[in-house]
């Protein structure tokens, strides 16, 4: 058995959920999915002096209206509220009980039969063009370019994979379902998980 603990807290804006989910999982930075009117960016997340620095080689990212940033032991979601109530809502996973401010958020668990850890294989591969420190820009015809946070050195058309870890529970009837994913980072194809070299 698994316990999975689930935070949850309304009311509070994104650059306010980052700061206070890094702060309680210790992490200096983290991996940041933004979902935006326009398009889809990957960023990295840093900790600053005025509250989180959001990064990505090209543009600067901005209205999102849902997000989930995570490191390699939890994971924040966060959904805008575009009423003028502004109830945002953020819930963070973690298997690992977190510390202030997140601890004092609404809490309950999940009870997983069994985890997998699973894997995604991202469109495109790795290009020729020059790439900037810890970013690797992925490319193919039918979605375009875009840029993932890596900090292993690719090598020429290399894919990447976005690792998962899955918690199944059994339901009625004998059944078991996946009842909770949460993201864990991105990864060369081939790549022993968090070693960055190869298998």
């Amino acid at each position: 058995m698994t316990k999975l603990n689930r935070y949850r807290r309304d009311g509070i804006s994104l650059d306010e959920a980052v700061e206070q989910f890094l702060a309680a999982t210790g992490e200096a930075e983290a991996t940041g999915i933004l979902y935006t009117p326009r398009r889809c960016l990957v960023v990295r997340i840093r900790r600053g002096s005025d509250g989180p620095v959001f990064e990505h080689p090209k543009e600067q990212p901005v209205d999102a209206y849902e997000a989930r940033v995570f490191t390699g032991e939890a994971e924040l979601r966060w959904l805008n509220d575009p009423t003028p109530t502004a109830c945002h809502q953020a819930v963070v996973i973690s298997e690992r009980d977190l510390a202030e401010p997140v601890a004092s958020w609404d809490r309950n668990e999940l009870t997983a039969t069994k985890v997998l850890d699973q894997q995604y294989l991202l469109w495109g591969e790795t290009d020729s063009g020059a790439q900037p420190d810890g970013w690797v820009r992925l490319s193919t015809a039918r979605v375009g370019a875009y840029w993932v946070p890596i900090d292993a050195r690719p090598g020429p058309k290399q894919q990447v994979c976005l690792r998962t870890r899955e918690y199944l529970q059994r339901a009625r009837y004998g059944n078991v379902v996946v009842a909770e994913e949460r993201l864990v980072g991105f990864e060369l194809e081939g790549m022993v998980p968090g070693s960055g070299h190869g298998e």
